[in-house]
């Protein structure tokens, strides 16, 4: 019975996993994106309403940002280098800004809205004012945020 055990043992290899991680993690971030478009159901809503729909993107961005720094430390102390991470996080298209500023400064950019969605709210019957009230959130909102 010599040799014998009770898994079998394999290599990981720590890039990899921290690129899948990195992946997931973006996938995370653009999803909690695509919630912002529940502001444009023609329906009525109040305007803390609508205030809301920023503010939970921020917060639930900000848990993700958070928990991906966690995983960076983890695996800074599985050997890889905070420049080989930085390229991880480049390459899985987190972006150089936002990239140095989780793994240097532990800070996150706050949510922007991006052009097409902008086009997309002053399409719609209640877009414009809804867009000035997310847009006056926004401005409320200091332009980058720390992690806890």
């Amino acid at each position: 019975m010599k040799g014998v055990y009770p898994v079998k043992p394999y290599p990981v290899d720590p890039e990899r996993s921290l690129r899948r991680v990195l992946f997931e993690n973006q996938d995370k971030i653009n999803m909690i994106g695509s919630e912002r478009y529940e502001a444009m159901i023609d329906k009525p809503m109040s305007e803390e309403e609508v205030r809301d729909v920023y503010r939970n993107e921020v917060e639930r961005t900000r848990r993700v940002y958070e928990n991906m720094y966690r995983l960076i430390q983890g695996y800074k102390g599985l050997g890889l280098s905070e420049q080989q991470i930085y390229d991880h996080m480049v390459d899985s298209r987190i972006g150089k800004e936002k990239s140095d500023l989780i793994l240097r400064e532990k800070m996150m950019p706050a949510p922007q809205f991006p052009s097409k969605f902008e086009n997309q709210m002053n399409q719609r019957e209640y877009g414009p004012s809804r867009m000035a009230i997310l847009k006056d959130e926004q401005a409320r909102t200091p332009r980058y945020l720390g992690l806890e």
